[in-house]
């Protein structure tokens, strides 16, 4: 089964986590309804009810703008996927080069090799995921200003606070989770 939702009604069925906040500003009072695992939505009700109700509006609306620009929706971090059949199992076949840097990798872990594909996958996805965040980072500051880059550092760190470059190389690094950046533009048309 795939990550992303699939369809408008199964969108709408899913239980996204909402964040609800009371809301007054200059006499007006209400709550605004926003939800963290969907970009963009947030909504505003006088009333709680009404506040969510406009949410069901705003997932349609969200939906078609996702949906012509091509962007996936992710199920809800919390969604079972216990429906699925899961073995833990795999078969794959993979280039022999590939298979002796994958066991250079485990030896120099002192991990079975089993578990050395296990770390560099789990490595992968989450360098894929730090990219992905990185993009809709950059998308959303690049609305409002052009004027800001934002860079990366990102390294595949194991417990001795070295890190594993693409080429299986040990390395020393002093940081071990993502750092983030914003720099000036040096492109940016000045104003």
């Amino acid at each position: 089964m795939s990550r992303y939702v699939k369809s408008l009604e199964e969108f709408l069925n899913l239980d996204y986590k909402m964040v609800i906040t009371p809301f007054e500003d200059e006499g007006e009072k209400g709550f605004v309804v926003s939800c963290p695992e969907i970009s963009g939505l947030e909504v505003f009700g006088e009333t709680l009810e009404e506040a969510i109700e406009e949410v069901r509006e705003a997932k349609i609306a969200l939906y078609e703008v996702f949906l012509e620009k091509g962007i996936n929706i992710r199920y809800p971090e919390e969604y079972n996927f216990e429906d699925e059949d899961f073995s833990g199992r795999m078969t794959l076949r993979i280039p022999k080069t590939l298979h002796k840097r994958i066991k250079y990798y485990s030896e120099d872990n002192n991990v079975s090799l089993n578990t050395g594909i296990i770390q560099l996958i789990n490595d992968g996805i989450n360098y894929a995921d730090i990219k992905d965040m990185k993009g809709k980072i950059y998308n959303s500051l690049n609305k409002f200003n052009k004027k800001i880059i934002l860079k990366v550092e990102y390294s595949m760190n194991d417990r001795e606070g070295e890190y594993y470059n693409p080429s299986f190389k040990r390395s020393k690094s002093n940081y071990s989770v993502p750092k983030f950046h914003f720099e000036e533009n040096p492109f940016a048309l000045r104003q």
